[in-house]
């Protein structure tokens, strides 16, 4: 029987999720411990089915949301990387689509799947974002390798379907608010377990701890074969006349933890709305530990794609645009360029307690965003050479997924297997692993200038939306306001840092664009009724 009275089963759900949210968590020291085999996920997996079958969709995707930082690999012989979120997701959109037309037909008393259809809510970029996957389709059957080019927009359309139930289902102020805060826990989950990562190499050597997390955390969350590769190559270090080791937590690399800790920082914010003085003060405390957070990613691409929102938000305050929003996002950045000038005493203090001597080389890494010499600079640098150059002879490009061959010679010669496993000398990665490092260049090459142009129509559509709302409503100032422009303001400082990056494609990075896009729609399109 479905519970979709959220009144008289109030606290049913949120029970069930906090024992979810604890036995998830519980489930991972286990095995990572040795003392629950990698099998007891499959029993996580089906709890979280039986969840979303049970309860109404609200709690289905604050169960979905909360849960990101425990979404594993689920065991098996076939599909190394396959995780719980793939299946968690494509079974709540079919649960809601369920109900959704049941609903319908209690209505109409008949089924017109038409008429369905023109019922489901969408936002006003979701044409785009369709234009651009339509594209990406169209591509399948003359990409070299289809079967990766499907895989690929699979694991798009999965991501997206969480987005869709989002926006056909979170209705009220209240919802609004409950999505963020679980956003914000899930958020917090991921740095709160970057800093148990930071801190632990406290307590043992640098090789001890990247041996032991490849080999057991990472390997439960993104299966055998990523983590073989973590054990040689990844970005949980950088090197500049001595090893530094950067925050990463969960996530496979310190890139896509930065942008995660950025998401952070606009979700806490938003929240300032709501609290007084004194938990105002908390959620700063945690909003500047955040701060620091993106510091110690090492990441310099997020660090020099702030430029974009820092001067959006000066030329905000200048012009008179919102300026208690503009000023209260100006300078939560600010604190994160005083932790960028703070950086090498906090690196002095790590690097005491770890070997009880100085070495420092923040400083030195920080001078090589703007240093063409530097290695990992001229690798940029001649592959964005190469991605143009294939480009132009491509233009209507290689297919969704199919970036490698854009940098193989035998092709024909060889399956997308073993192109796949190839080593690439300059990146020492496989080749699966290499991409562009440009996320406008990355999708040139993929699908050519037309899904480069959607891809940029997309974001259009999306900034003018915002832009109007801010117009049509620029004597505003609450929660709804300042949500829907901090959340532009990181996709635009998100979209600075596709220069250097395609991070955007991480599986926990999309799932957060797709929450915060979702939300700032449901607010931009029913803006009216929610102040009521």
């Amino acid at each position: 029987m479905f519970l979709t009275d959220e009144n008289k089963i109030f606290s049913w759900p949120k029970a069930a999720m906090s024992l979810l949210y604890v036995w998830q968590a519980l489930t991972i020291l286990l095995v990572i411990f040795g003392i629950l085999q990698p099998w007891a996920v499959w029993i996580v997996l089906i709890l979280g089915l039986l969840y979303i079958a049970i309860f109404p969709e609200f709690y289905s995707l604050m169960f979905l949301i909360v849960s990101i930082p425990f979404y594993l690999a689920i065991p098996n012989q076939r599909f190394d990387t396959l995780s719980i979120w793939r299946i968690w997701f494509a079974f709540i959109f079919l649960v809601w689509f369920f109900r959704f037309t049941i609903r319908f037909y209690r209505k109409e008393k008949k089924i017109n799947l038409r008429k369905i259809w023109s019922e489901i809510y969408f936002m006003p970029w979701d044409k785009a974002l369709g234009l651009f996957f339509f594209i990406a389709v169209i591509l399948v059957p003359f990409s070299k390798f289809a079967v990766p080019s499907l895989k690929q927009l699979m694991f798009i359309l999965n991501a997206y379907f969480i987005y869709v139930v989002l926006v056909n289902t979170i209705k009220t102020k209240e919802q609004i608010i409950s999505a963020v805060r679980f956003a914000i826990i899930s958020l917090g989950t991921i740095v709160l377990v970057g800093y148990i990562q930071l801190i632990s190499t406290f307590f043992t050597s640098f090789d001890t701890f990247w041996v032991y997390w490849a080999s057991f955390i990472s390997k439960l969350y993104y299966g055998q074969n990523l983590a073989s590769v973590l054990l040689y190559s990844n970005s949980w270090f950088s090197y500049n006349g001595a090893r530094e080791l950067r925050m990463f937590s969960i996530m496979p690399d310190s890139h896509s933890f930065a942008v995660i800790s950025v998401f952070l920082i606009s979700f806490l914010l938003s929240l300032t709305y709501f609290y007084a003085k004194r938990d105002r003060y908390m959620l700063w405390t945690v909003v500047r530990t955040t701060g620091l957070a993106v510091i110690l990613s090492g990441t310099r691409g997020v660090w020099a794609g702030m430029a974009a929102p820092f001067l959006a938000t000066i030329f905000m305050i200048t012009k008179n645009y919102f300026r208690p929003i503009a000023e209260k996002i100006f300078w939560s950045l600010a604190m994160i360029l005083l932790f960028f000038a703070m950086a090498p005493a906090f690196n002095k203090a790590f690097d005491f307690m770890r070997v009880r001597s100085f070495k420092e080389n923040f400083l030195d890494r920080a001078k090589t965003m703007y240093d063409v010499s530097e290695d990992s600079n001229q690798a940029r640098i001649e592959i964005w050479k190469h991605s143009i150059r294939y480009a132009v002879s491509h233009p209507v490009g290689v297919g969704f997924g199919n970036f490698l061959v854009s940098i193989s010679s035998d092709t024909n010669q060889k399956t997308f297997s073993e192109l796949s496993q190839v080593n690439n000398k300059r990146y020492n990665l496989p080749q699966k692993y290499v991409t562009a490092h440009n996320l406008y260049l990355n999708v040139l090459v993929e699908l050519g200038v037309f899904g480069l142009a959607a891809f940029l129509w997309f974001w259009w559509k999306y900034f003018k939306t915002v832009w109007d709302f801010m117009v049509r409503f620029r004597d505003q100032d609450n929660f709804y306001m300042f949500f829907v422009i901090v959340s532009a303001l990181t996709f635009l400082w998100l979209l600075a840092y596709g220069l250097f990056d395609v991070t955007l494609f991480n599986d926990k990075v999309l799932m957060y664009s797709f929450i915060s896009l979702g939300l700032s729609g449901i607010i931009i399109t029913r803006y009216r009724d929610l102040k009521k």
